[in-house]
C-alpha cells in the first residue's frame, strides 16, 4: 500500500509540476482520491493484524515439562516491534526475562529459569505491535495461565499380572492402575501385548484402572511382554513421561523346583545339612538331586564354593527328573571346610525359582586325600647299633 501511494503520488508530483494552476487543482484532488481509494483498498485486502492462537492455552494446570510460550500473529509482524510488546508476568507483577525465537509469524520465548509450580502467570501483547504495512491489533492481548503442581504426569501405579510372574489362570485379565485418572483412548492406543492377542479393554469408573481381557485362552509355557508407550494421558492430556514395560509368563506349573539330596557321584556318601561333613576326597565330585526339571543355565550360575575353587557344571541326562554333576578342575586343599551354595537364582522349565537355597558343608579328611608323610625312619652308623626315630 504504501510503496503504491509513493507510487502514485511520483507520478502526479510530475504531472503537476508541468501544469497550469487548474491543472495543478485537478491534480491534488485527483491524487486525494488516488490516495483513498488506496487505502481502502488495503484495508479490504488486508485486514487487521491479529492473533490466531497462543501456548500453553486454556488447559490447566500446565505441565511445567512441556511448557511452551508463545504468540502465533496472522501475518508476520515487525519482530522487534512484536518482542518490545510482549511481555510474560508472574502472579506478583514480576516479568519473566527469556530468549525470543521466530517460526514463521509465531514468536516464541523461553524463560532463563523454569517457571514456578502452582503460580498464575499472564501473556500480553500490547498494540504497538505491527506489521509491514503498519497494521496493528485493534486491542491488546492478554491471556492468563497456572502451572500445575510438581508430577503432573501420570504414573503407573501397579500391573497385574507383576513383573515376571507366572500365573495359572489362562483367562485372566491384565490390569493397569494409574496414580489419576485417564484418557481411555489414548491409553487404549498406548497398550500393547506381544505375542498379539484379541481381547476387550476397559476403564473403570474412577478413570484410574485400565483392564484387558483376552478373548481366547493365554497360550501354556508362553511369555507376554506387555508396554505402554508414552500415548497413554491423562483426562487432561498429560502422557506418562516414559514407556513402560512389563511381562509374565502363564503355565500350569506353579510348583519351585527344590533339592532332594548332595552326595558323591556314586551316591556313598550323602551330604547332610547343618553339619560338617567328613571323610570327604580331595578330587570327588559331587552330585545334586533336584525335585523336577531344572533350568541349566541358571543351576549354573546359581553354584558357589568358598574358598573358591574352580569346577565345572554338567547334568546327567540318564537321570530323572534332574541330576546336576559338579566336578573339580584340580584337587581340593587337604583339611579345608569348603562350603558349597546353590542359591535361589536356580529356577525349573516354568521359570520358578527355588524358595529356600541350599548349604553343605564338608571338609577334605579322606583317607584317599592325606599327603604323605614319615612313618618311621632307621639310622645305621658304621660299627654300631641301629637307631630308630
Amino acid at each position: 500500500c504504501q510503496r503504491c501511494i509513493s507510487n502514485g503520488f511520483y507520478t502526479l508530483y510530475n504531472y503537476i509540476g508541468d501544469s497550469t494552476v487548474k491543472q495543478r487543482s485537478i491534480g491534488f484532488f485527483a491524487y486525494a482520491v488516488i490516495t483513498a481509494v488506496i487505502l481502502s483498498s488495503c484495508a479490504l485486502i488486508l485486514p487487521e493484524l491479529d492473533i490466531m492462537s497462543w501456548s500453553p492455552g486454556n488447559d490447566e494446570p500446565v505441565n511445567i515439562d512441556d511448557l511452551i510460550i508463545s504468540v502465533e500473529f496472522s501475518r508476520e509482524p515487525d519482530h522487534v516491534l512484536a518482542e518490545e510488546a510482549f511481555s510474560l508476568t508472574n502472579q506478583d507483577g514480576n516479568t519473566v526475562n527469556g530468549r525470543f525465537s521466530w517460526e514463521g509469524s509465531s514468536l516464541r520465548l523461553t524463560p532463563y529459569s523454569s517457571l514456578e509450580a502452582n503460580i498464575e502467570y499472564s501473556i500480553k501483547v500490547e498494540t504497538s505491535v505491527e506489521d509491514a504495512y503498519g497494521g496493528s491489533l485493534n486491542e491488546a492481548f492478554y491471556k492468563s495461565f497456572r502451572t500445575g503442581s510438581e508430577g503432573v504426569r501420570p504414573v503407573v501405579e501397579a500391573v497385574y499380572p507383576a513383573d515376571r510372574a507366572v500365573i495359572s489362570s489362562r483367562n485372566a485379565s491384565v490390569t493397569v492402575t494409574f496414580d489419576r485418572q485417564m484418557d481411555f483412548e489414548s491409553v487404549l492406543k498406548g497398550f500393547s501385548i506381544s505375542p498379539d492377542i484379541s481381547g476387550v479393554s476397559l476403564l473403570n469408573d474412577s478413570g484410574r484402572v485400565f483392564s484387558f481381557t483376552p478373548a481366547e485362552l493365554w497360550s501354556l509355557q508362553q511369555e507376554y511382554n506387555i508396554k505402554i508407550s508414552t500415548d497413554a494421558a491423562s483426562s487432561v492430556g498429560y502422557s506418562i513421561g516414559s514407556e513402560y514395560e512389563t511381562s509374565f509368563t502363564v503355565s500350569s506349573d506353579l510348583t519351585p523346583p527344590s533339592v532332594i539330596s548332595v552326595s558323591t557321584v556314586d551316591d556313598a556318601t550323602i551330604l547332610a545339612d547343618s553339619i560338617i561333613n567328613t571323610g570327604w576326597e580331595k578330587n570327588s565330585a559331587i552330585a545334586v538331586y533336584f525335585s523336577e526339571e531344572v533350568d541349566q543355565d541358571s543351576a549354573e550360575s546359581s553354584v558357589t564354593l568358598e574358598p573358591a575353587a574352580s569346577f565345572d557344571v554338567d547334568f546327567d541326562d540318564s537321570v530323572t527328573p534332574a541330576r546336576m554333576i559338579i566336578s573339580f578342575d584340580d584337587n581340593l586343599e587337604w583339611h579345608t571346610v569348603y562350603r558349597l551354595s546353590i542359591s535361589t537364582a536356580l529356577t525349573d522349565a516354568a521359570d520358578n525359582a527355588m524358595e529356600d537355597s541350599v548349604v553343605r558343608r564338608f571338609f577334605i579328611d579322606g583317607a584317599s586325600s592325606m599327603p604323605p608323610s614319615v612313618a618311621k625312619a632307621d639310622f645305621a652308623p658304621a660299627g654300631g647299633s641301629t637307631v630308630c626315630f
